[in-house]
């Protein structure tokens, strides 16, 4: 009989001790939940923490459509390599778009002249894709280990081309659309100074290659250029003065970019800004300077205390 009651003891305390264990699993995972929701909770981004400029950026890059104002936005919002390659393709594909725009309404008014301009386009084209390609290789652009900075590269050099086309139609093509036009005057480059400045780029080459890709750039760039001189006369007058000054102004662009030997595009050093010759340099100091490589072997070989404030130091070491 006692052996019974013992048993039965036993029983209840085994099912006490369940229930116990039950409440006490279930107290634990409720805690657990607890405290799993407020982990959640503490990891989820609160608004204010989200940043405005970063989201209106990545809004304004993912419109099919962007305006100037925008890139304007990017370019003065971010630090960001590949925001600066984005902005810089958008501003091609601007520019391009409102110079099409202009051939279009001129070709509306006048099929002869539209016929022309239509030619010198593809002209340019057959050069621009010369001239990327000679950047690209002589530059060795492909060997750059990040992909940022081969975009950098290759899309500072394409905007070079097509602000080059800019300078070389934009005037003419708003005269012809009867807008109201004014342009700058320079002295005047002769396809002399061009050659020239093709031979000493060529000349600085080590690799064969090297020097008969830029030669073929020189003769896409020659046919453009040709073309141009060719068909001026074929313009109304106003037309005719805004076209041929606005070869002569490409002409001084494609000077600088040849005597700079491709150096001051894409990602660009201190020293190499102590050298090269900007865009904003006057037409005698275009005229005068003596080629990008000459510039910087004088820099380089100078002592450290020597004076050297910017690339017009050049002059200082003349003939030494």
């Amino acid at each position: 009989m006692k052996t019974k009651k013992y048993i039965f003891a036993i029983i209840i305390l085994v099912i006490i001790g369940i229930c116990v264990g039950i409440y006490a699993y279930n107290m634990t995972k409720t805690s657990e939940k607890e405290i799993l929701e407020d982990t959640q909770e503490s990891y989820l981004p609160a608004e204010s923490n989200i940043d405005p400029i970063a989201q209106k950026i990545d809004s304004i890059k993912s419109k099919e459509k962007v305006t100037k104002e925008d890139i304007d936005y990017v370019l003065s919002n971010t630090n960001d390599d590949r925001d600066f390659a984005w902005c810089t393709f958008m501003e091609i594909e601007m520019l391009y778009d409102s110079l099409e725009l202009m051939r279009i309404k001129v070709g509306e008014d006048n099929q002869q002249i539209a016929q022309i301009l239509d030619n010198d386009w593809k002209l340019f084209n057959e050069y621009q894709k010369s001239a990327y390609e000679a950047y690209i290789q002589v530059c060795e652009i492909d060997g750059i280990g990040s992909a940022v900075g081969r975009s950098l590269c290759s899309s500072d050099m394409s905007l070079r081309c097509c602000k080059q086309y800019e300078t070389a139609s934009r005037s003419v093509l708003a005269c012809l659309c009867g807008e109201k036009t004014s342009y700058v005057k320079h002295k005047q480059i002769s396809s002399k100074m061009i050659e020239d400045a093709y031979s000493l780029l060529i000349e600085v080459q080590e690799e064969e290659q090297k020097k008969n890709i830029i030669k073929e750039e020189q003769v896409k760039w020659n046919k453009w250029i040709d073309y141009r001189n060719s068909i001026t006369n074929s313009l109304p007058d106003e037309a005719r003065k805004n076209f041929k000054n606005g070869t002569n102004n490409v002409m001084r662009s494609k000077l600088i970019q040849l005597k700079n030997q491709y150096e001051d595009i894409g990602i660009v050093g201190n020293d190499i800004m102590n050298c090269y010759l900007p865009d904003d340099c006057t037409d005698d100091e275009l005229i005068e300077y003596p080629g990008m490589k000459y510039v910087w072997d004088i820099y380089f070989q100078l002592p450290d205390d020597a004076e050297w404030n910017n690339w017009k130091s050049y002059r200082i070491y003349l003939g030494n």
